[in-house]
Protein backbone atom coordinates (compact mmCIF):
# COMPACT_ATOMS: atom_id res chain seq x y z
CA UNK A 1 0.00 0.00 0.00
CA UNK A 2 1.43 3.51 -1.14
CA UNK A 3 0.58 5.84 1.52
CA UNK A 4 0.78 9.00 1.16
CA UNK A 5 3.24 11.13 3.62
CA UNK A 6 1.41 13.66 6.10
CA UNK A 7 0.76 17.19 4.48
CA UNK A 8 1.71 15.89 0.66
CA UNK A 9 -1.87 16.83 -0.36
CA UNK A 10 -1.61 20.54 1.38
CA UNK A 11 2.02 20.77 -0.43
CA UNK A 12 0.97 19.58 -3.87
CA UNK A 13 0.19 21.94 -6.62
CA UNK A 14 -3.70 22.37 -7.39
CA UNK A 15 -3.39 21.23 -10.20
CA UNK A 16 -2.29 17.87 -9.28
CA UNK A 17 -4.95 17.55 -6.90
CA UNK A 18 -8.21 15.86 -8.19
CA UNK A 19 -11.69 15.69 -6.55
CA UNK A 20 -11.82 13.70 -3.45
CA UNK A 21 -15.63 13.23 -4.04
CA UNK A 22 -17.22 12.67 -7.21
CA UNK A 23 -20.54 13.55 -7.50
CA UNK A 24 -22.91 12.99 -10.75
CA UNK A 25 -23.27 16.23 -13.00
CA UNK A 26 -26.68 15.64 -13.08
CA UNK A 27 -27.67 14.95 -9.40
CA UNK A 28 -31.85 14.89 -8.34
CA UNK A 29 -32.27 16.49 -5.18
CA UNK A 30 -33.72 13.61 -2.70
CA UNK A 31 -37.98 13.97 -2.43
CA UNK A 32 -38.95 14.88 0.36
CA UNK A 33 -41.56 13.21 2.22
CA UNK A 34 -43.42 15.98 2.59
CA UNK A 35 -44.47 16.67 -0.84
CA UNK A 36 -46.21 13.28 -1.37
CA UNK A 37 -48.18 13.59 1.57
CA UNK A 38 -51.25 14.21 2.04
CA UNK A 39 -52.27 17.88 2.27
CA UNK A 40 -53.85 18.36 5.94
CA UNK A 41 -50.07 17.26 6.35
CA UNK A 42 -48.57 19.37 3.81
CA UNK A 43 -49.88 22.62 5.57
CA UNK A 44 -47.88 22.17 8.73
CA UNK A 45 -44.57 21.01 6.56
CA UNK A 46 -41.38 22.03 8.22
CA UNK A 47 -40.34 23.50 4.75
CA UNK A 48 -41.67 26.94 4.06
CA UNK A 49 -41.50 25.97 0.29
CA UNK A 50 -43.80 22.66 1.00
CA UNK A 51 -45.79 24.88 3.18
CA UNK A 52 -46.29 27.66 0.06
CA UNK A 53 -47.13 25.25 -2.30
CA UNK A 54 -49.90 23.59 -0.14
CA UNK A 55 -51.61 27.14 0.82
CA UNK A 56 -51.53 27.31 -3.27
CA UNK A 57 -53.15 23.35 -3.18
CA UNK A 58 -55.63 24.60 -0.79
CA UNK A 59 -56.94 27.38 -2.42
CA UNK A 60 -57.18 26.22 -5.93
CA UNK A 61 -59.01 23.16 -3.76
CA UNK A 62 -61.54 25.59 -2.94
CA UNK A 63 -62.02 27.90 -5.38
CA UNK A 64 -62.49 25.38 -8.21
CA UNK A 65 -65.79 24.14 -6.31
CA UNK A 66 -64.29 20.68 -5.43
CA UNK A 67 -66.48 18.02 -3.59
CA UNK A 68 -64.39 19.05 -0.23
CA UNK A 69 -66.17 20.15 3.00
CA UNK A 70 -64.21 23.63 3.95
CA UNK A 71 -64.96 22.77 8.06
CA UNK A 72 -62.04 20.13 7.56
CA UNK A 73 -59.48 22.58 6.89
CA UNK A 74 -60.84 24.87 9.81
CA UNK A 75 -58.13 24.64 11.99
CA UNK A 76 -55.56 25.53 9.60
CA UNK A 77 -56.01 28.98 8.95
CA UNK A 78 -54.96 30.31 11.96
CA UNK A 79 -51.50 28.69 11.78
CA UNK A 80 -51.52 29.57 7.88
CA UNK A 81 -51.84 33.28 8.71
CA UNK A 82 -49.11 33.12 11.58
CA UNK A 83 -46.63 31.92 9.32
CA UNK A 84 -43.26 32.67 10.07
CA UNK A 85 -41.91 32.71 6.25
CA UNK A 86 -42.82 36.69 4.53
CA UNK A 87 -42.70 34.99 1.29
CA UNK A 88 -45.85 32.60 2.47
CA UNK A 89 -48.25 35.54 3.35
CA UNK A 90 -50.03 36.02 0.15
CA UNK A 91 -50.28 32.15 -0.46
CA UNK A 92 -51.68 31.98 3.00
CA UNK A 93 -53.88 35.00 2.50
CA UNK A 94 -55.19 33.70 -0.77
CA UNK A 95 -56.07 30.15 0.94
CA UNK A 96 -57.84 32.25 4.00
CA UNK A 97 -60.14 34.17 1.48
CA UNK A 98 -61.05 31.46 -0.19
CA UNK A 99 -61.77 29.29 2.82
CA UNK A 100 -63.94 32.07 4.34
CA UNK A 101 -66.12 32.54 1.06
CA UNK A 102 -66.54 28.86 0.93
CA UNK A 103 -66.86 27.74 4.71
CA UNK A 104 -70.31 28.62 6.29
CA UNK A 105 -70.41 31.13 8.55
CA UNK A 106 -71.09 29.12 11.70
CA UNK A 107 -67.71 28.26 10.92
CA UNK A 108 -66.29 31.55 9.98
CA UNK A 109 -67.26 33.31 12.96
CA UNK A 110 -65.35 31.66 15.68
CA UNK A 111 -62.34 31.94 14.35
CA UNK A 112 -62.94 35.63 13.26
CA UNK A 113 -61.09 36.98 16.06
CA UNK A 114 -58.47 35.15 16.31
CA UNK A 115 -57.24 35.53 12.68
CA UNK A 116 -58.09 38.68 12.91
CA UNK A 117 -55.51 39.23 15.59
CA UNK A 118 -52.82 37.67 13.56
CA UNK A 119 -53.30 40.47 10.81
CA UNK A 120 -53.16 43.38 12.31
CA UNK A 121 -50.45 42.46 15.01
CA UNK A 122 -48.07 41.39 11.69
CA UNK A 123 -47.03 45.00 10.23
CA UNK A 124 -46.14 43.07 7.10
CA UNK A 125 -49.87 42.23 6.78
CA UNK A 126 -51.68 45.22 7.72
CA UNK A 127 -48.79 47.17 5.71
CA UNK A 128 -46.78 45.24 3.88
CA UNK A 129 -47.39 44.95 0.17
CA UNK A 130 -50.22 42.47 1.05
CA UNK A 131 -52.54 45.07 2.20
CA UNK A 132 -55.28 44.94 0.11
CA UNK A 133 -55.55 41.17 0.17
CA UNK A 134 -55.16 41.81 4.17
CA UNK A 135 -58.34 44.35 4.09
CA UNK A 136 -60.38 41.93 1.70
CA UNK A 137 -59.99 39.10 4.23
CA UNK A 138 -60.33 41.17 7.39
CA UNK A 139 -63.88 42.65 5.44
CA UNK A 140 -64.43 39.30 4.74
CA UNK A 141 -64.99 37.83 8.18
CA UNK A 142 -66.02 41.11 9.85
CA UNK A 143 -69.56 40.06 10.49
CA UNK A 144 -71.67 40.81 13.75
CA UNK A 145 -70.67 39.30 16.68
CA UNK A 146 -67.09 38.12 15.17
CA UNK A 147 -64.71 40.07 17.28
CA UNK A 148 -63.37 41.27 13.78
CA UNK A 149 -63.99 45.10 14.19
CA UNK A 150 -62.49 44.77 18.02
CA UNK A 151 -59.47 44.08 16.71
CA UNK A 152 -59.19 46.72 14.30
CA UNK A 153 -60.46 49.18 16.98
CA UNK A 154 -57.67 47.96 19.41
CA UNK A 155 -55.16 48.22 17.00
CA UNK A 156 -55.73 51.63 16.00
CA UNK A 157 -53.77 52.79 19.31
CA UNK A 158 -50.73 50.01 18.51
CA UNK A 159 -47.20 51.41 19.45
CA UNK A 160 -46.58 50.78 16.03
CA UNK A 161 -47.20 53.57 13.61
CA UNK A 162 -48.09 51.17 10.71
CA UNK A 163 -50.13 49.43 12.42
CA UNK A 164 -52.39 51.80 13.30
CA UNK A 165 -52.30 53.23 9.79
CA UNK A 166 -53.03 49.68 8.11
CA UNK A 167 -56.00 49.04 11.27
CA UNK A 168 -57.65 52.70 10.43
CA UNK A 169 -57.30 51.80 6.43
CA UNK A 170 -59.17 48.41 7.07
CA UNK A 171 -62.03 49.96 9.05
CA UNK A 172 -62.43 52.73 6.42
CA UNK A 173 -62.80 50.09 3.95
CA UNK A 174 -65.00 47.98 5.86
CA UNK A 175 -67.53 51.14 6.47
CA UNK A 176 -67.75 51.63 2.93
CA UNK A 177 -68.52 48.50 1.99
CA UNK A 178 -71.34 48.67 5.08
CA UNK A 179 -69.41 46.40 7.44
CA UNK A 180 -68.45 49.26 9.93
CA UNK A 181 -68.45 49.90 13.16
CA UNK A 182 -72.19 50.05 14.65
CA UNK A 183 -71.77 51.61 17.75
CA UNK A 184 -70.18 55.32 16.76
CA UNK A 185 -68.61 55.47 20.83
CA UNK A 186 -66.59 52.50 20.13
CA UNK A 187 -64.09 54.57 18.09
CA UNK A 188 -64.09 57.92 20.06
CA UNK A 189 -60.88 57.66 22.01
CA UNK A 190 -59.11 55.67 19.16
CA UNK A 191 -59.78 58.03 16.86
CA UNK A 192 -59.02 60.75 18.75
CA UNK A 193 -55.47 59.30 19.02
CA UNK A 194 -55.50 58.96 15.38
CA UNK A 195 -55.85 63.20 14.43
CA UNK A 196 -53.53 63.51 16.97
CA UNK A 197 -50.55 61.07 16.44
CA UNK A 198 -47.16 62.24 16.22
CA UNK A 199 -47.21 60.06 12.49
CA UNK A 200 -48.02 62.39 9.67
CA UNK A 201 -49.63 58.56 7.73
CA UNK A 202 -51.48 57.66 10.61
CA UNK A 203 -52.99 61.33 11.16
CA UNK A 204 -53.54 61.20 7.30
CA UNK A 205 -55.56 57.29 7.61
CA UNK A 206 -57.26 59.01 10.46
CA UNK A 207 -58.65 61.64 8.88
CA UNK A 208 -59.69 59.39 5.89
CA UNK A 209 -61.63 56.94 8.52
CA UNK A 210 -63.50 59.91 10.44
CA UNK A 211 -64.65 61.39 6.45
CA UNK A 212 -65.90 57.76 6.74
CA UNK A 213 -67.36 57.80 9.78
CA UNK A 214 -69.23 61.50 8.76
CA UNK A 215 -71.27 59.29 5.99
CA UNK A 216 -72.09 56.28 8.47
CA UNK A 217 -73.32 58.70 11.63
CA UNK A 218 -73.60 62.23 10.16
CA UNK A 219 -73.48 65.04 12.75
CA UNK A 220 -73.20 62.70 15.61
CA UNK A 221 -69.52 61.61 14.98
CA UNK A 222 -68.08 64.63 15.95
CA UNK A 223 -69.91 64.36 19.55
CA UNK A 224 -67.45 61.38 20.45
CA UNK A 225 -64.19 63.29 19.75
CA UNK A 226 -61.98 63.33 22.95
CA UNK A 227 -59.26 66.81 22.95
CA UNK A 228 -59.60 68.09 19.62
CA UNK A 229 -59.08 71.54 19.04
CA UNK A 230 -61.78 73.51 17.59
CA UNK A 231 -59.38 74.38 14.79
CA UNK A 232 -58.79 70.88 14.17
CA UNK A 233 -62.74 70.01 14.04
CA UNK A 234 -63.32 72.83 11.72
CA UNK A 235 -61.11 71.49 9.15
CA UNK A 236 -62.53 68.18 9.67
CA UNK A 237 -66.22 69.50 9.01
CA UNK A 238 -64.60 71.41 5.71
CA UNK A 239 -63.34 68.18 4.48
CA UNK A 240 -64.24 66.36 1.39
CA UNK A 241 -66.14 63.84 1.84
CA UNK A 242 -65.69 60.30 0.22
CA UNK A 243 -66.91 60.01 -3.38
CA UNK A 244 -69.17 57.35 -3.16
CA UNK A 245 -70.97 59.72 -0.62
CA UNK A 246 -70.30 63.39 -0.97
CA UNK A 247 -73.06 64.19 -3.68
CA UNK A 248 -75.36 62.20 -1.93
CA UNK A 249 -74.53 63.64 1.51
CA UNK A 250 -74.36 66.85 0.68
CA UNK A 251 -78.23 67.04 -1.14
CA UNK A 252 -79.12 65.15 2.21
CA UNK A 253 -77.94 67.81 4.78
CA UNK A 254 -79.74 70.65 4.18
CA UNK A 255 -82.91 68.85 4.96
CA UNK A 256 -82.30 67.35 8.51
CA UNK A 257 -85.62 67.29 9.64
CA UNK A 258 -85.53 64.39 11.29
CA UNK A 259 -82.29 64.85 12.66
CA UNK A 260 -83.30 68.94 13.91
CA UNK A 261 -86.28 66.79 16.20
CA UNK A 262 -84.08 64.49 17.22
CA UNK A 263 -82.93 64.37 20.89
CA UNK A 264 -79.39 64.72 20.67
CA UNK A 265 -80.82 67.51 17.99
CA UNK A 266 -78.51 66.07 15.06
CA UNK A 267 -78.74 67.23 11.32
CA UNK A 268 -78.51 63.67 9.80
CA UNK A 269 -75.70 63.81 7.03
CA UNK A 270 -75.85 59.84 6.18
CA UNK A 271 -77.92 58.64 2.86
CA UNK A 272 -78.98 56.07 4.88
CA UNK A 273 -80.95 58.59 6.97
CA UNK A 274 -83.09 59.15 3.77
CA UNK A 275 -86.04 56.80 4.32
CA UNK A 276 -88.65 57.43 2.26
CA UNK A 277 -90.60 54.94 0.27
CA UNK A 278 -90.75 54.75 -3.33
CA UNK A 279 -93.75 55.72 -5.06
CA UNK A 280 -95.09 54.93 -8.92
CA UNK A 281 -95.48 57.88 -10.84
CA UNK A 282 -99.18 58.78 -11.71
CA UNK A 283 -100.82 61.05 -14.45
CA UNK A 284 -101.49 63.62 -12.33
CA UNK A 285 -97.15 63.78 -11.25
CA UNK A 286 -96.75 63.96 -15.15
CA UNK A 287 -99.10 67.16 -16.46
CA UNK A 288 -97.88 68.64 -13.29
CA UNK A 289 -95.21 71.33 -14.64
CA UNK A 290 -91.62 69.94 -12.73
CA UNK A 291 -91.13 71.44 -9.36
CA UNK A 292 -87.31 72.05 -8.36
CA UNK A 293 -85.77 72.99 -4.97
CA UNK A 294 -84.83 76.27 -7.00
CA UNK A 295 -88.09 77.89 -8.05
CA UNK A 296 -89.76 76.36 -5.01
CA UNK A 297 -91.39 78.72 -2.34
CA UNK A 298 -90.06 77.99 1.70
CA UNK A 299 -91.30 75.13 3.23
CA UNK A 300 -93.93 76.24 5.36
CA UNK A 301 -96.61 74.81 8.23
CA UNK A 302 -99.37 72.82 6.11
CA UNK A 303 -97.03 72.09 2.65
CA UNK A 304 -97.26 73.71 -0.46
CA UNK A 305 -96.87 73.60 -3.68
CA UNK A 306 -93.58 71.68 -3.27
CA UNK A 307 -93.64 70.47 0.37
CA UNK A 308 -90.31 68.90 1.93
CA UNK A 309 -92.09 65.51 1.76
CA UNK A 310 -91.57 65.26 -1.84
CA UNK A 311 -87.85 66.85 -1.68
CA UNK A 312 -86.68 64.26 0.10
CA UNK A 313 -88.26 61.54 -2.08
CA UNK A 314 -86.22 63.16 -4.82
CA UNK A 315 -83.03 63.00 -2.56
CA UNK A 316 -84.05 59.41 -1.96
CA UNK A 317 -84.26 57.82 -4.92
CA UNK A 318 -81.12 60.10 -5.80
CA UNK A 319 -79.41 58.16 -4.23
CA UNK A 320 -81.10 54.97 -4.90
CA UNK A 321 -79.38 55.61 -8.34
CA UNK A 322 -76.12 56.53 -7.40
CA UNK A 323 -76.01 52.84 -4.82
CA UNK A 324 -77.12 50.98 -8.09
CA UNK A 325 -74.43 52.44 -10.31
CA UNK A 326 -71.98 51.44 -8.04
Amino acid sequence: MNAQPVGAMENAPCGQTGPQFKVPEHAEDAPRDACSGPLEQRLGAKAPGDRRAAYQELQKLLQDGADVCAEEYAHHVVPMLKDSAPANHESALAAGIAFVQCAPASVVQPMAAACAGALVENEKYVAGRNQSKTIELLTAMNTAGTGVEASLTKALTHKKPKVCAGAAKALAHALQSGKGPGDRKMLGGPISSLLTHRDEAVRGEGKALFAHLRVAFGELAFKELKGISEERIKALREAPLPEYAAAATAAAEPIGTEGANSPDGAVIASPRSVKVPARAPSQADSSQRSCTAADAPAPRAGGGRCSRERLVGQVAEDVGQAARAR
